[in-house]
């Protein structure tokens, strides 16, 4: 069912051997996910999901541009 995918996207991030392709997998449709779920408190709990394991200067980084490139999009 349509409210289930971010119910299994946030299973699937949060399994530390898939994070890298699952930050992948939510940048690369970010546009869809933001407009199909948007507003859904679902979606703040999966961006917690994907980058709460982030611990470096690298991923804070590509965090942080990839925010000012979908911030307002």
């Amino acid at each position: 069912r349509r409210q289930d995918v971010l119910s299994g996207i946030r299973s699937i991030c949060r399994n530390l051997i898939a994070e890298t392709e699952c930050w992948t997998f939510v940048r690369s449709r970010w546009t869809q996910l933001f407009r199909d779920y948007g507003g859904s408190l679902s979606f703040a709990e999966l961006i917690k999901d994907v980058t709460g394991r982030f611990n470096t200067l690298l991923q804070l980084e590509e965090f942080e541009r990839f925010a000012e490139q979908t911030t307002d999009k």
